[in-house]
């Protein structure tokens, strides 16, 4: 969405968050929040996964894990259609992951997108290499390199198809 929305380490040392069902009591899906787990887990699996892991390593695009009011209250719910349905959204080089919403780590890789495409100068606004003065082409790219990830990561894909996608964006976004 324009800023990035799919929707911090700080001090913290990261932790660990086990996603269970009520019909199972057995954690299906263990994601951590350290900065050296979230690398690992994209490097290697597509090449957009592989670059924002590169950039989360080296400090160029930040992460920040927050609970769901903190999460809310930093959204600009201006620009969204439907705010309780946003996991994670990119502010610049930082992206923010609601940590409720986590299933998997493609939204990293999705929000981490839109922060490389701001630290390029690539739909932004403000610059004269954008894709696109809407951000439908970045919020498509985003959302693909997201999808590529779930298949080759075995993560729940959210899309059938590119279709979907296009159909998802256009219902969803404002431009």
């Amino acid at each position: 969405m324009g800023t990035g929305y799919h929707g911090g380490f700080g001090a913290t040392r990261g932790s660990a968050y086990k996603k269970t069902s009520s019909s199972n009591p057995t954690p299906t899906i263990t994601i951590s929040f350290r900065k050296e787990d979230i690398v690992e887990s994209l490097l290697g699996v597509t090449e957009a996964s592989t670059l924002v892991a590169e950039l989360i390593r080296d400090k160029k695009i930040g992460v920040n894990i927050l609970g769901d009011e903190l999460f809310e209250a930093t959204l600009d719910k201006n620009k969204i259609k439907d705010p309780k349905n946003v996991s994670g959204y990119q502010d610049g080089s930082q992206i923010h992951i609601r940590r409720s919403s986590l299933k998997g780590y493609s939204v990293f890789v999705h929000e981490g997108t839109h922060a490389y495409d701001y630290l390029n100068s690539i739909n932004n606004p403000d610059s004269a290499n954008i894709i696109n003065p809407a951000s439908y082409q970045g919020e498509f790219r985003a959302f693909m390199n997201e999808h590529e990830f779930q298949i080759k990561k075995g993560e729940h894909v959210e899309f059938k198809d590119e279709g979907e996608i296009r159909v998802h964006i256009r219902l969803n976004y404002e431009y």
